[in-house]
């Protein structure tokens, strides 16, 4: 839970802290569960449906970052775009450096939709586009493998009803399982200012199924041409009846 160590200062930015500050770097996934949180926050009664995250120069984790939230478009019904910047001070009255930036799109709690229906392709469909294999992880597998902390998956799972979590929370917590386990072998994310070319689409996709009989996740390796390639990363977070909940993705590099 000290991955949403989080708080508001000034005119609708936050702060965020690592949740070590021995770690060498600010971890990215953290980032991304910050984002989540810092977005709904700055839009009550709604929710985040899609965050699309490209990494700058990995910040210190020894200071906390600072994230500007700025509204980019509001829809008739309710939709709401957003874009977040992560930036850090290299001292304490030194400037800020730009450290990655992502664009958030927000929809109202209550809203249905036809994405909202059960769809049995899925994630699935980006993938074979890709041209990429599917492996699935089982969460035993997460946890042995020490990729996210071991108690993450059960605790979405609704495993620990003495626990119980906030919608917002949630969906934060959603994102930093899928920003941990989406990077694909042999890729890493690329900085915000990387000048070179952006070639390909989807590197990666992955489901997760959380839920009632717990979870798996899907990780999709990248096939192509060899050489340095660009895309995203995407995670689509869904229920075991296929309703999607939060579509994550990260600027990679292979």
């Amino acid at each position: 839970m000290r991955a949403l160590n989080l708080w508001r200062v000034g005119s609708g930015d936050f702060l965020a802290m690592a949740a070590d500050p021995e770690w060498p770097e600010f971890p990215s996934a953290q980032l991304v569960a910050a984002l989540v949180t810092a977005a709904e926050r700055s839009a009550p009664g709604r929710a985040v449906r899609m965050l699309s995250w490209t990494a700058g120069v990995a910040a210190s984790a020894r200071r906390s970052v600072r994230i500007a939230v700025e509204e980019l478009a509001a829809g008739p019904s309710g939709d709401l775009t957003l874009r977040l910047t992560v930036a850090q001070r290299d001292s304490a009255r030194g400037p800020r450096r730009l450290h990655g930036s992502a664009v958030v799109m927000l929809v109202p709690r209550n809203a249905k939709s036809e994405a909202d229906a059960p769809s049995a392709a899925g994630g699935v469909r980006a993938s074979r586009a890709a041209g990429c294999g599917l492996a699935l992880l089982a969460v035993e597998e997460i946890r042995a493998a020490g990729i996210v902390p071991g108690g993450l998956p059960a605790l979405l799972a609704d495993e620990q009803p003495e626990t119980p979590l906030d919608p917002t929370t949630r969906r934060a917590l959603l994102a930093y399982l899928g920003a941990a386990t989406t990077m694909p072998p042999g890729c890493t994310a690329y900085p915000a200012e990387s000048v070179q070319a952006r070639s390909v689409g989807v590197l990666a996709s992955t489901i997760a199924f959380v839920g009632e009989g717990g979870g798996a996740i899907g990780r999709v390796g990248p096939r192509g041409p060899a050489g340095p390639t660009h895309g995203h990363a995407v995670t689509e977070i869904r229920t075991p009846s296929g309703r999607p909940i939060l579509q994550t993705s990260q600027a990679v590099r292979h």
